[in-house]
This record gives structure tokens, C-alpha cells and sequence, in this order.
């Protein structure tokens, strides 16, 4: 047991090392012409967790407690587990090929910041040329050594089997282009959602926080940081479906604010399990709570419409269209079946295949996750929703006498925390889904809410 406390107070110094990050990321979001000033700083810190998650020392730490991780408890077993996985990844990648990639993250998203403001992806294109390199490079370090390409080699550094993933796909592809045809055009002749949403988005977040803990910022994305004593969202300045993308920022607020603190603060099981369960806990917000019948009535905004070009502002079904559309995109771009000149081209193809229309709204630039350097977000997320469906589905079997909206809000957090928050990365996103429902995760359940 010596080997494994000794690793835990190593990790604990990693882990606020990793806070750090945040912290300098989070600046940079609201304020990207402050890029260069910290990239500096991210490097030096990555830098040095690199060296130590690589060092000897701890290698040799590693391996002496295998010899005794019979003598572990079942949490300690499977921090260990997260561990020699944090380990093991860093062993793979070369430092000088983590200093390039962050180096081009930064610099994409700089550029991205620009090209957004007038919609123009040439004004991103040779940044996100020279990070698709690296991150291809990066996959084809994972793939080394083993039989399958390049993309596969990287969901499966980020959880994700290749191969389930895609019977997924196979299998909720029908429902979707049956409900998702011919959607872009029906939307493109009504009103927008109206711009008024800055001023009323507190009444919505005291609906699930109390007051003060959740402070919002804006800049040219989405995103959330903090923990148990704070979160900050970042809402996307002039974007669409702005109380959606509020929901779906504080569900996984909900996520990250109750994880189990109290015994694992400092350890990788205290942490989301994935980014899948991640995005689990947003789409269960922004999707499936959302759009229950009269629920934006019940805070006071205005309903989802059915179609959207952005993720967030569609109904379930077209999100999905819209993660199946961005995974293709970006598998092909990772194992070099396409260009990067040539995917708008693609991306707005795509929509009208599925949505029956050209909509002239449609821009890659509104997916910012690729320009700053988060692949696997969006298989992420389309594994996410599928499940998200399958939770959703089994929490409604379980409280069906729920009336009114705002016990269906206390009801939910109340079964997540018991029964998701609580319990950290114990469990693999699969092995949960398994768990609180019953069955493996199935397409079969999301098909449920076409009924």
C-alpha cells in the first residue's frame, strides 16, 4: 500500500497542476488576443506533468504496486486503473509532438476568433490545416503497432469502441433520415429565437442552483469550467438557441458540482467518466428535459424548433443528424480521406441530403470544438445522446406520476446524484449505462421517443 499512497500524492500534484490549466484556458476563451502571452505558460505546465507522468520513478512506483494491488479496495483499484492509463498515454506521445499540438490549438484558435465574426472559413483554413496534421500524427501514434487506422487507434484513447459506435450509427440511421427530411426548409420561414436572453437567464439557472454559484460570461463559443464551490459558463456571443446550451452547461454543472469530492478530490476517479458521460449529462438537459411538453413554457422561454443549423438548437433527433454529419467529417479528416479545403462543401452537402434543403445559415465555424483542438468531442456527443435516450427513457418508467415540471427537476437531479454524480469514473460510461437500466447501452431506447 506504500507504492499506491506514494502514487496518490503524486497525482494530487498533478491534479492541481491540471486546475492550473484550466485556470490559463479559461483566460484565454474570454480573452484570445491573450494567447500568446499564456501559451507559454500551458506549455511550461504541460511539460512538466508530461515529465512526470513519464519519469522512471514512477514507472517503477507502477509497478510495484501491481504486485500488491490485491490488498487495494474497489475505489483504489480502479484510481490505480486511471493511473497507469494516464501514464501509459503520455509514455506514447513524444513531448516535442504535445508543444506542436498546443502550439497550433493556439494558434487555430485565434484565427478562429476572426473567421467567425464574418463567417469566412478561409480565414481559419491554413491553422486548421497544420492542426489536423498534428492531431493525425498523434493518432498515428496510438495506431502503432496495432492493425487499425488512424481515427479508431484515437477513440479508443478517448474510450470509444470504433466498432460499437458505428453499429450505433447503423442502427438509429433510418429513424433519423425519416424524421429529419425536408426540416431545413419547414424552419427556414419561422422567427428565430429572439436576442432578449442575457437579461433572463438567471430565473432559469436559480431554477436548478442557488444563487451566486453559477456565474456567465460571454465569447465566440460554449464551454464550463469550475467545481463543487463555483462554475462559470461561457455562453457563444450572438449565438442561437441560447437557453438550450444554458440547459446543457448546467446539466453537466450539476455533473461535475456533486462528483464525490469528500473521499477523491484529488484523484483521476474523481472525475467525469468520460467525455461521452460528460456530454450525457447536457444533452439529458438540453434534450431530453427540454423538450418535454411545456417545460420552456414552465421557464418562461421560448420552445426548441424542430430544426436548427447549430447542435444545440435542434430537436434530438436533427442533433443527432447534425453528430452523425460531424463524426463522418471527421474521421475522414483524421485518416486523410479528405481535405480540409473541401470540408464546408461537405458539411453543407450533407445537411441537404438529410435536411432537404440549402440553408444558407449552415457554417463548420458554428462546431467550434475542431478549431480548438477537441476531436473526439463529437462521437463524444453522439454516443452521449444515444444514452442520454436510454437514461432518459428509464428515469420516466421510474417517477411516470411526475405532473409538474419543477418536480421532474428535483426528481432527476435527485436520481443522478444517488445513482450517476456520487459515484465518479467507478464505472466505464458502458458499464453504468448498464447498470442503471438494465441493458447494454441500445439505440433501440432513443427510437422510443419517436413513439
Amino acid at each position: 500500500m506504500e507504492e499506491y499512497e506514494k502514487l496518490e500524492k503524486i497525482f494530487a500534484r498533478i491534479d492541481s497542476l491540471q486546475k492550473t490549466l484550466c485556470f490559463l484556458d479559461f483566460d484565454v476563451r474570454l480573452h484570445s488576443e491573450s494567447a500568446n502571452e499564456k501559451l507559454t505558460q500551458v506549455i511550461t505546465l504541460k511539460e512538466i506533468i508530461h515529465d512526470v507522468a513519464t519519469s522512471d520513478e514512477l514507472y517503477f512506483l507502477i509497478e510495484q504496486a501491481k504486485l500488491k494491488a490485491k490488498d487495494l479496495n474497489d475505489w483504489q483499484r480502479v484510481n490505480f486503473g486511471f493511473m497507469q492509463d494516464f501514464c501509459a498515454r503520455r509514455r506514447g506521445i513524444p513531448f516535442d509532438v504535445v508543444e506542436s499540438f498546443t502550439e497550433a490549438s493556439f494558434a487555430c484558435r485565434a484565427a478562429y476568433a476572426a473567421a467567425r465574426k464574418v463567417k469566412d472559413f478561409s480565414l481559419v483554413k491554413e491553422e486548421f490545416k497544420k492542426l489536423i496534421e498534428v492531431v493525425a500524427q498523434i493518432a498515428a501514434l496510438y495506431a502503432k503497432d496495432s492493425s487499425v487506422d488512424r481515427y479508431s487507434a484515437l477513440l479508443k484513447a478517448y474510450q470509444i469502441d470504433p466498432d460499437h459506435l458505428e453499429q450505433l450509427c447503423i442502427g438509429v440511421s433510418p429513424l433519423l433520415k425519416g424524421k429529419v427530411q425536408g426540416l431545413g426548409e419547414i424552419s427556414l420561414n419561422k422567427p428565430q429565437e429572439k436576442g432578449d436572453a442575457k437579461c433572463n437567464h438567471k430565473r432559469v439557472v436559480e431554477k436548478f442552483f442557488p444563487k451566486n454559484v453559477v456565474r456567465v460570461f460571454y465569447s465566440d463559443h460554449f464551454h464550463l469550467s469550475g467545481g463543487e464551490n463555483g462554475l462559470k459558463l461561457i455562453m457563444q456571443e450572438g449565438g442561437s438557441a441560447f437557453f438550450p446550451t444554458l440547459l446543457f452547461l448546467l446539466g453537466q454543472g450539476l455533473y461535475i458540482r456533486n462528483l464525490p469530492y469528500d473521499k477523491w478530490r484529488t484523484q483521476p476517479i474523481c472525475n467525469p467518466t468520460s467525455i461521452s458521460m460528460y456530454a450525457v449529462q447536457g444533452f439529458l438537459f438540453s434534450h431530453f428535459l427540454f423538450e418535454e411538453k411545456n417545460f420552456a413554457q414552465f421557464l418562461g422561454v421560448q420552445e426548441k424548433s424542430e430544426y436548427s443549423s447549430s447542435i444545440m438548437g435542434a430537436n434530438k433527433f436533427v442533433a443527432l443528424t447534425h453528430l452523425m454529419i460531424l463524426f463522418s467529417i471527421e474521421k475522414s479528416l483524421i485518416n486523410g480521406e479528405v481535405s480540409v479545403d473541401d470540408i464546408q462543401k461537405l458539411f453543407v452537402e450533407d445537411l441537404s441530403y438529410y435536411f432537404g434543403v440549402n440553408d444558407p445559415h449552415a457554417s463548420i465555424l458554428d462546431n467550434h470544438h475542431w478549431f480548438f483542438g477537441e476531436f473526439c468531442y463529437y462521437p463524444s456527443y453522439l454516443k452521449g445522446m444515444i444514452a442520454s435516450g436510454q437514461i432518459f427513457h428509464v428515469l420516466k418508467s421510474e417517477c411516470s406520476g411526475l405532473k409538474e415540471e419543477k418536480s421532474l427537476i428535483r426528481k432527476l437531479v435527485a436520481w443522478l446524484s444517488s445513482n450517476v454524480y456520487t459515484k465518479g469514473a467507478r464505472c466505464s460510461m458502458d458499464e453504468l449505462i448498464t447498470k442503471l437500466t438494465g441493458e447494454p447501452l441500445d439505440c433501440r431506447f432513443f427510437k422510443k421517443f419517436d413513439q
